[in-house]
C-alpha cells in the first residue's frame, strides 16, 4: 500500500511540475519515474508488470505526441500571425522611408546652388520645412510601432493560452493514463 501511494506521488509531482515547454514537459521520461515508482510491484508481480509496461509505454508516449503536436500547433500560430503583421506593416515602413528620402533629397539639393548665399538660403528654408516632415515621420512610426506591438501582444497571448490548454489537456490525459496503468499493475 505504501509502494502505492509513493507511485501515485511521484506521479502526481510529475505532471503538476510540468510547465508549457515540452523539453520541460519529457513524457517518456515519465515511463522511468513511474518504473522506479513501483519497483515493489514489478517484483511481486513481474509478468503483470511486464505486459503493463510494454502497452502503457505507448499510451504514454501516445500522450506525449498529442502534447507536443498541440504545443507546436500554439507556436506555428503565433509565429505566423506575428509574421503576417510584420508583413502588413512593411507598407508603412516603405512610406516612411520614401519621406524620408525626399526630405533629405530637397536638403542635399542646397548644395547645388548657385553660391554659398543661395545654399545658405536654401538650407534655412529647407531645413525648417524638412524638420517638419523629419517630425511627421517620428510620429508616424511611434504611432505604427505601437500598434505593431499591440497586435504582437494579443499573438503572444493568444499563444500562451493555447499552450496553457494544451499543456492542461496533456496533465489529464496523462492522468486518466496513469490511473489506467495502476489499475492494470493492480491486475
Amino acid at each position: 500500500m505504501q509502494a502505492q501511494f509513493i507511485a501515485i506521488l511521484v506521479a502526481a509531482v510529475a505532471i503538476g511540475s510540468s510547465t508549457a515547454n515540452p523539453n520541460l514537459v519529457s513524457g517518456p521520461s515519465k515511463m522511468f519515474e513511474i518504473m522506479s515508482a513501483t519497483s515493489e510491484m514489478q517484483r511481486n508481480n513481474p509478468g503483470v508488470a511486464s505486459a503493463c509496461f510494454a502497452y502503457y509505454q505507448g499510451v504514454f508516449d501516445d500522450d506525449y505526441k498529442i502534447y507536443k503536436v498541440e504545443y507546436d500547433e500554439c507556436t506555428s500560430k503565433f509565429d505566423s500571425g506575428k509574421q503576417d503583421s510584420m508583413e502588413r506593416y512593411e507598407s508603412y515602413v516603405w512610406t516612411l522611408s520614401n519621406s524620408t528620402y525626399d526630405s533629405c533629397r530637397s536638403l542635399l539639393q542646397c548644395d547645388q546652388a548657385y553660391n554659398s548665399l543661395e545654399s545658405l538660403n536654401c538650407y534655412s528654408a529647407q531645413g525648417t520645412n524638412q524638420s517638419k516632415v523629419a517630425n511627421d515621420i517620428s510620429h508616424d512610426a511611434a504611432v505604427y510601432i505601437g500598434a505593431l506591438m499591440q497586435e504582437i501582444s494579443l499573438y503572444e497571448f493568444a499563444r500562451n493560452a493555447c499552450i496553457t490548454d494544451c499543456t492542461h489537456n496533456y496533465e489529464v490525459r496523462s492522468g486518466k493514463s496513469y490511473v489506467e496503468f495502476q489499475s492494470c499493475l493492480d491486475g
